[in-house]
């Protein structure tokens, strides 16, 4: 499937935010010990309601991301780490 033509969805913008703002974390750690690594997967989120307010939430079955969950594209290749 060529991708170029198909509009960004707000997921792929999203992440395409989180990596950017990761990329700036990681040159500002340059040189200093340690090691930061970031891994980007899909999941089950079950969260739990009462009387209409949010009072937990839980990730289940996290799993390599290959596709974009909203609009459906396939993820390039390092675009992910999971």
């Amino acid at each position: 499937m060529d991708n170029k033509d198909i509009p960004t969805c707000p997921f792929c913008e999203q992440l395409e935010k989180f990596k950017q703002t990761e990329a700036e974390y990681m040159e500002m750690r340059r040189g200093q010990s340690g090691k930061a690594t970031a891994r980007y997967k899909s999941a089950l989120i079950h969260e739990l309601y009462y009387d209409g307010y949010c009072c937990g939430s839980t990730a289940y079955y996290t799993e390599k991301m290959n596709y974009c969950p909203v609009c459906g594209i396939k993820l390039k290749a390092g675009n992910t780490d999971g």
